[in-house]
């Protein structure tokens, strides 16, 4: 059941709405069928991909800063790779993508036993052959 606060918080943001302005900053108009004026919804969204490009740096960091395979190191070419395939599963974790994904990651401690850090390469291989022609990870991934 929603506070009182809560109710009076949605209440405001409704009455905002309907005149039209931005939630955020109150004074511009909103993009038709947004919440935000154009100016608002641009400065979040730079904070947002710097903040995503930080979270990103961590989590190479927290999974060595290499492709397991062959050992690639520049970050532009590394990504998340779920072991064993399991990136179809219907689990919240498994699903998530992006911003989403790291956070959840983050929160959990950076689990090493679903996930790890493959160039590009190696995903693209083991997810289409089954194997990566490095061969130093076996056949832990079926083809999907």
């Amino acid at each position: 059941m929603a506070s009182k606060a809560q109710i009076r918080n949605q209440r405001y943001y409704q009455k905002i709405r309907a005149k039209g302005l931005c939630v955020n900053c109150k004074t511009h108009l909103a993009a038709v069928g947004k919440s935000q004026c154009i100016s608002c919804a641009t400065q979040r969204s730079n904070y947002e991909r710097k903040y995503t490009v930080k979270l990103r740096q961590e989590i190479l960091e927290a999974y060595g800063g290499r492709c397991a395979c062959c050992g690639e190191t520049p970050p532009e070419f590394l990504a998340l790779d779920h072991i064993n395939g399991r990136g179809k599963k219907d689990t919240p974790l498994l699903k998530a993508r992006g911003l989403q994904l790291y956070l959840m990651l983050k929160r959990l401690g950076f689990p090493k036993e679903e996930f790890r850090l493959l160039c590009h390469n190696c995903n693209n291989a083991l997810g289409f052959y089954g194997y990566c022609p490095h061969g130093n990870l076996g056949t832990e991934k079926t083809n999907i």
